[in-house]
């Protein structure tokens, strides 16, 4: 663990600016549309978190009633799993 201590610190100080993308994203799904949380599981990294984010927000601007109707207080799960 003490090996890899310096390597954790700059990993974690260079994705903090993609973290705070990722959380307002989420915070303004969960203002916006209502819904309760959004959660994301896939191999893919945290641009692809961030893309998946930006449209569902730009969606949200064009369809808000109905998404509010239809995901308020629900959980939004984004995943990809695949088989090889």
């Amino acid at each position: 663990m003490e090996n890899n201590q310096e390597r954790v610190k700059d990993f974690v100080e260079a994705s903090k600016e993609t973290q705070i993308e990722i959380d307002a994203l989420c915070d303004k799904l969960v203002s916006r549309v209502g819904v309760k949380s959004v959660r994301w599981e896939n191999i893919w990294g945290n641009r692809h978190y961030i893309a998946c984010l930006r449209t569902f927000n730009q969606l949200s601007e064009r369809q808000l009633g109905k998404m509010r109707n239809t995901m308020k207080g629900k959980c939004v799960y984004i995943s990809y799993f695949y088989k090889i």
